[in-house]
């Protein structure tokens, strides 16, 4: 963080930050000095994958009965290791689709669309990108899982043969409302002066958390991931490439920048051959008991399946390396030459997020 700017941020932080972090509507027509600048700000929009499900340490009111957005302070958003802005403000909510977050519509609990409380920030935060990973509730990413779990039981067939089948004309409908979504975002940073020249719009894809590569095919159920090898496979070689190359064409329509996700967790996904619980990036399947009181249904096993604290931090430090390219687009992959750690492989350029000042 800038010292020049600590003040700033922490009097106008201590205002809004926090309802920005449990996802409360911002408060409108709040004023600052145009003597004053603006603190930088990153800012998260979208769904699980960027909220911080499974990372823990949720803000409050954002994992209760009423709300679980679950907004992590873990979350990768949090974690880029960026030195030249002040600030990385979540919006993101676990659960939600694109019509949650466009202009007209409301969140997951019925306020105003993230894309509207975006609106707010801008009044006071000087918005150097804006950060969106959505669509997969929209493609319906629960009842994938639901499906799979009943394939491995078996009560049914495999499940990724009839995934695949409905799949190209789900994404073609997908991506017109992720698309949908990256235009309210560029017509709210217009109104609020920020140009393209000035935010960056990046969209991200799906990690897969799980492999076919799996470490112990007997004790899959106990390691948390009760799927068929073959359901395994599609979800690592063709469900999340899929994903990743319909968001990359919709990020391209717009001129906006892209981050594929889709093998940021290979070697580390759950039940990986030669990783250890330790060593995984995911959380498996397990029993949420504490949605216990709910009843049944797929909330037993929410925060399954997504990056665990460890996976958001190696995703945050990848965006955070993306962030200060100039490629437009890039894949996060294990770096050989620091550990395995990940970072941004760039593919094609445009001008990297910087300090406004």
């Amino acid at each position: 963080m800038r010292s020049s700017r600590f003040l700033a941020t922490v009097l106008l932080g201590s205002l809004l930050g926090a309802m920005g972090a449990t996802g409360v509507a911002w408060p409108g027509g709040v004023e600052t000095s145009e003597n004053v600048a603006k603190p930088d700000a990153i800012v998260a929009i979208g769904d699980s994958y960027l909220s911080g499900e499974a990372a823990g340490d949720y803000a409050p009111g954002t994992d209760t009965a009423s709300n679980q957005c679950h907004q992590s302070a873990r979350s990768l958003i949090h974690q880029t290791g960026l030195t030249n802005v002040d600030v990385a403000l979540n919006l993101a909510c676990s659960g939600s689709t694109t019509a949650n977050l466009r202009l007209g519509g409301t969140d997951r609990y019925g306020g105003r669309s993230q894309i509207e409380q975006l609106g707010d920030i801008l009044a006071v935060y000087d918005v150097r990108a804006v950060v969106v990973s959505v669509g997969g509730n929209d493609l319906g990413f629960g009842e994938m899982i639901r499906d799979c779990i009943a394939a491995y039981l078996p009560l049914v067939a495999d499940c990724g043969d009839a995934i695949a089948a409905r799949l190209p004309a789900q994404l073609d409908q997908v991506s017109a409302s992720v698309g949908a979504v990256l235009d309210d975002v560029h017509a709210v940073l217009a109104e609020g002066g920020h140009g393209p020249d000035h935010a960056q719009v990046v969209l991200v894809s799906y990690p897969s958390p799980v492999t076919e590569r799996i470490r112990s095919p007997w004790l899959r159920l106990a390691m948390g991931c009760p799927f068929t090898l073959n359901d395994l496979a599609f979800a690592r070689n063709e469900l999340t490439p899929s994903i990743a190359n319909a968001w990359a064409q919709v990020a391209a329509s717009r001129g906006d920048r892209f981050l594929d996700l889709s093998r940021a967790l290979e070697g580390h996904e759950v039940c990986a051959r030669g990783a250890s619980p330790g060593s995984e990036w995911a959380k498996g399947i397990f029993v949420n008991t504490a949605q216990i009181r709910r009843g049944i249904g797929m909330h037993l096993i929410s925060q399954s399946l997504h990056p665990n604290e460890v996976g958001h931090a190696q995703l945050g430090r990848c965006l955070g390396r993306f962030l200060a390219m100039t490629d437009a687009s890039a894949t996060c992959l294990a770096d050989p030459d620091d550990d395995g750690a990940l970072t941004a492989v760039a593919t094609t350029s445009i001008a990297p997020i910087s300090p406004s000042g």
